[in-house]
């Protein structure tokens, strides 16, 4: 095995990632990342425990679809592969609307098939580029940039190439002639990852080349920090009650608590229902209404989420 595919495997071994006797779904874009965490779960999976799952949101030129739907269909002789269309129209919010169809078909195929185990291409460049994201948008949860693993859907979401650089990725691709699909859209600066990646970031460094670790460190202090107060409010938790895609809470013990306890009640109830980070304006505006009747109000949060404040109660509902 190759030193840079060894380290990966060796990662993945001491934090104990992946069961390697069950089926794992993979998220493949035909991309560097996609196709480096393919290569290297092929160097160690069975090939009938190794799924794999392409969406098409049709936002890529022909000739990138072309290479794709190719490749797809080659990797389909040696392991199951669910191609999807999940077609993005219009043109605001392009990345947010693309990454929820793809993890919607994701756990939808994951459930199809009882698979507990998700996997995306996700590295180290991708988790930097998130933290200033979250800066940017004001994200509630904190700047925790993109987590090695995470309860999701049905199981859980596993990124085994997190502490990896996209130069070591592609060099390491280059190297062994591996095939991979460079996206054209990855250089249109139009999108706000875009931007970051090819203005801000190289800006940053600039000014200090070890930027990288720096807002790595920065990211998991706040973690850190937010783990702390999610244990601190455990009991606060306790109060919400759950169901699938839908939870409340009584009105008049929420605004009753002091304000740190009222926005993590409702960050609690908002990751129950939806993937998508609500941030502090969404928070707030939340709370405004809930400290101000007549009743009922209703508004919402991204993710198709609806928000209903009655006199008693507070609710979120996942509307699909």
């Amino acid at each position: 095995m190759h030193p840079f595919v060894y380290a990966v495997h060796q990662s993945v071994l001491r934090d104990d990632l992946i069961d390697f006797d069950a089926p794992i779904l993979v998220g493949f874009s035909t991309g560097p990342d996609s196709e480096f965490l393919y290569h290297y779960l092929n160097h160690v999976y069975r090939p009938d425990l190794l799924h794999l799952v392409y969406v098409n949101h049709h936002l890529r030129p022909a000739a990138d679809l072309d290479h794709e739907l190719s490749r797809v269909t080659a990797l389909g002789q040696r392991h199951r592969v669910n191609s999807v269309d999940a077609p993005i129209t219009g043109a605001s919010g392009i990345e947010a609307r693309a990454r929820e169809a793809r993890y919607t078909e994701f756990e939808r195929i994951a459930r199809e098939y009882g698979i507990s185990q998700i996997s995306t291409g996700h590295h180290y460049d991708d988790h930097i580029e998130t933290i200033l994201l979250q800066l940017i948008r004001g994200t509630q949860r904190g700047l925790r940039g993109i987590a090695q693993t995470k309860p999701w859907g049905p199981g859980i979401l596993i990124r085994p190439l997190i502490h990896c650089y996209k130069a070591d990725i592609l060099a390491y691709l280059d190297a062994h002639q591996l095939p991979y699909t460079c996206d054209s859209t990855n250089a249109d600066t139009q999108f706000t990852r875009n931007k970051i990646r090819h203005t801000l970031l190289p800006l940053l460094q600039s000014l200090n080349p070890k930027i990288h670790d720096r807002l790595n460190t920065f990211a998991t202090y706040h973690e850190g920090v937010h783990d702390f107060l999610d244990q601190h409010h455990a009991d606060a938790y306790t109060h919400i009650i759950k169901q699938h895609q839908h939870c409340q809470i009584d009105r008049h013990y929420l605004i009753q608590k002091p304000i740190i306890t009222q926005r993590y009640l409702l960050l609690h109830m908002a990751q129950h229902v939806t993937n998508t980070p609500a941030n502090h304006q969404h928070i707030q505006t939340i709370l405004d209404l809930a400290n101000t009747p007549p009743f009922p109000k209703y508004t919402q949060l991204p993710g198709h989420v609806d928000v209903t404040i009655q006199t008693e109660t507070l609710s979120l509902k996942r509307t699909r």
